[in-house]
């Protein structure tokens, strides 16, 4: 992941962040600190992610996160993009710092994250919905990304709640 600095009015990201923090400290319903949580990673992604700039990763990144179990190739990537596979692979590099297949990782990962610290679905169920069908490799990818396995991610944050 490539740092990013920038200017971005950050009080709206602050005040979620507030709104999550009293939400922990008042009634820790859980379902309305997923709604926080969800508000606070929409301002991160909003100034973290480049390719919501630009107009070709757009479509692609869009389109991913709309159906992560998809088997996804670059070809199909390269394809919504109208650009050929290496013109992505350079294009995904300039922008994100990394491979079109290295940024479907991480954004099955996120999304694999919040399903863990937001649901009780088996690891394999989330594997699954976002793209895995061997729960091992998802361990593995998951681990590679976050320094963690997904049980130790979940187990990590349960207890921090």
């Amino acid at each position: 992941m490539a740092p990013i600095i920038g200017q971005f009015d950050c009080q709206p990201l602050g005040h979620a962040i507030m709104g999550l923090f009293h939400e922990m400290q008042a009634r820790r319903d859980m379902a309305t600190c997923a709604l926080w949580l969800d508000l606070v990673e929409s301002y991160v992604e909003s100034f973290t992610e480049p390719w919501r700039r630009e107009e070709r990763l757009v479509a692609v990144w869009s389109a991913v996160r709309r159906d992560l179990s998809r088997p996804w190739v670059l070809a199909d990537l390269a394809g919504l993009a109208g650009l050929s596979g290496e013109h992505l692979r350079r294009l995904c590099q300039s922008s994100l710092g990394r491979s079109p297949m290295q940024q479907l990782a991480n954004l099955r990962v996120q999304h694999a994250a919040h399903l863990l610290a937001t649901t009780n679905s088996k690891i394999e169920v989330i594997a699954e919905s976002v793209g895995y069908r061997n729960p091992f490799a998802f361990s593995d990818v998951f681990k590679r990304v976050t320094g963690v396995r997904p049980s130790q991610f979940r187990s990590r944050r349960r207890a921090s709640l």
